[in-house]
């Protein structure tokens, strides 16, 4: 059905695409008509391109997948591949093996009745042994990797794959992982020496014996004291003093306190 659909959709759109050419412009026809020609081959190769999307395709995709799909066993629309079926779905598979064997003598160039066979057939028999000598033929890996499995099982050594890339897969799987190495014991590693410091730099003053231009900075900037003459005939203290005359602190309303920071915040008079 495909097929029918490809040749009508391809003629039609050729010869839509000649009519158009035939009744373009310089033709003498009307305008409309070259535009009615143009939507239609539009449309006709919209239908086109889907028909032949398929095939396209897949001739695009099989250099990428035709390792994977090619060879791979399908059930074809055969009387006795129908019968091996049905004996493996009632679990017969003794009758379904023979009747593998029998499919494989009369279609030696399908490859079904020969991955049936090596699946189903009992372990370690002889006749596993030829259906997976036959399954190596085909180029399917999946298929190919698993026959070349059982073939390695009953100690025979399969030759060499014509398909270049069932062979490169098979290398893939038998490589080894490299095993961790030992770590190396390293000995441990010497202190760094004390990094030598700048004199010229000094973080913290030492404390060094007062010379004698300390001295007398110090008597330079020491506040005065009263003489005791004034203390005893009652003097005034002086301004800077905040003791009275008895040597007691005057109370804290008098110079101190809130008082005393607005008393001095207030014009004398």
């Amino acid at each position: 059905m495909l097929t029918i659909l490809r040749i009508l959709f391809t003629g039609a759109l050729v010869f839509v695409m000649w009519r158009g050419s035939q009744e373009g412009p310089g033709s003498g026809a009307a305008d409309t008509t070259a535009a009615y020609y143009m939507g239609l081959s539009l449309i006709l190769a919209i239908g086109t391109g889907i028909v032949w999307a398929p095939a396209v395709g897949a001739m695009v995709v099989a250099p990428l997948d035709a390792t994977l799909t090619c060879g791979s066993f399908m059930v074809e629309e055969h009387k006795s591949l129908r019968l091996v079926y049905w004996l493996i779905k009632r679990k017969h598979r003794r009758l379904a093996v023979f009747f593998c064997l029998v499919e494989a003598v009369n279609h030696p160039d399908w490859p079904t009745a020969y991955n049936i066979g090596m699946r189903h057939a009992k372990r370690g028999s002889r006749l596993e042994r030829i259906f997976a000598k036959e399954v190596w033929r085909f180029d399917n890996a999946q298929n190919a990797l698993l026959a070349h499995e059982v073939l390695r099982r009953h100690g025979v050594a399969p030759p060499p794959h014509t398909n270049s890339e069932v062979m490169w897969q098979l290398t893939m799987r038998e490589k080894k992982e490299t095993p961790m190495r030992e770590p190396i014991p390293v000995p441990p590693a010497a202190s760094p020496p004390p990094l030598k410091r700048n004199p010229l730099i000094k973080l913290y003053q030492e404390e060094a014996e007062p010379s004698a231009g300390d001295e007398f900075a110090a008597e330079a900037f020491r506040p005065p004291t009263l003489p005791s003459s004034a203390i005893s005939t009652g003097a005034k203290p002086a301004a800077g003093s905040r003791r009275s005359s008895s040597g007691e602190a005057p109370p804290a309303g008098a110079d101190g306190g809130l008082f005393g920071w607005l008393r001095r915040l207030a014009p004398k008079r």
